[in-house]
């Protein structure tokens, strides 16, 4: 699964990317907007606190140098005017904190949307063109022109779980995650099992046992979905 980081610039070549439907492309720009916007205003927000901090210490420091300097000269001291110095940087300074932490929260908002909301609100689009992309060459393997490393790396995300296996394919019995990125060194008779199970997902010849629909929207650790394949075996692609 991608980290924060890799996820928002994983969504940000998605934004892009041609064959994705165009209301997830504009969704997702949109988000990425508004996440740039946020992440801008809290740095911005952010030093302008720090530097408030740094006024607010250096009028603290100089505060009692300043009186004494006074007193050394025998002016009438004015501790007044001192003080009200120290205590306008410190005004700034809270003013400044309780900004720079709104704009934090509203970044954190931002940045959940997109390393988040996307992946919940886009999720059977996102199912369906990996399925696509897949389905293209099944029985290539590798990284290919159509499963890019950020196709696989959508469908570890989606993290699908296929159950209960068709009976009838040469798959383990332990075997659950379909992977989309098939490794010429397995088997024939594996490789073969893996793209047919593609080409029937992409033709829409499976159901879901538990619907992405099932899985709760605050949990983030919600069992994976789990798809059942309802086409009779038969005619596997050739190897």
């Amino acid at each position: 699964m991608p980290t924060d980081s890799a996820s928002v610039e994983l969504w940000q070549r998605l934004a892009a990317t041609s064959d994705l439907p165009k209301e997830l492309r504009a969704d997702a720009a949109a988000r990425l907007a508004t996440l740039e916007r946020a992440e801008t205003i809290h740095a911005d927000r952010h030093s302008a606190h720090l530097k408030l901090i740094a006024d607010f210490y250096a009028a603290e420091k100089t505060a009692p140098e300043l009186l004494h300097a006074q007193l050394a000269s025998d002016k009438k001291p004015t501790v007044d005017a001192v003080t009200e110095k120290i205590e306008i940087a410190r005004i700034g300074r809270d003013r400044a904190q309780t900004v720079a932490s709104i704009t934090a929260r509203a970044e954190s908002i931002a940045h959940a949307s997109v390393t988040g909301g996307l992946w919940r609100d886009h999720r059977t689009a996102l199912f369906d063109w990996v399925a696509q992309r897949r389905a293209i060459d099944p029985t290539a393997t590798g990284i290919t022109e159509h499963v890019t490393p950020d196709v696989a790396a959508v469908w570890r995300r989606l993290a699908v779980i296929l159950y209960p296996l068709p009976s009838e394919l040469e798959l383990p019995t332990e075997f659950t995650r379909l992977p989309v990125v098939l490794n010429a060194a397995d088997p024939k008779p594996f490789r073969a099992a893996i793209a047919w199970c593609w080409q029937q997902i992409a033709a829409g010849h499976y159901v879901w046992a538990q619907p992405p629909q099932a899985r709760h929207r605050a949990n983030r650790h919600a069992p994976a979905d789990r798809l059942r394949i309802t086409a009779a075996v038969f005619d596997l692609p050739t190897v």
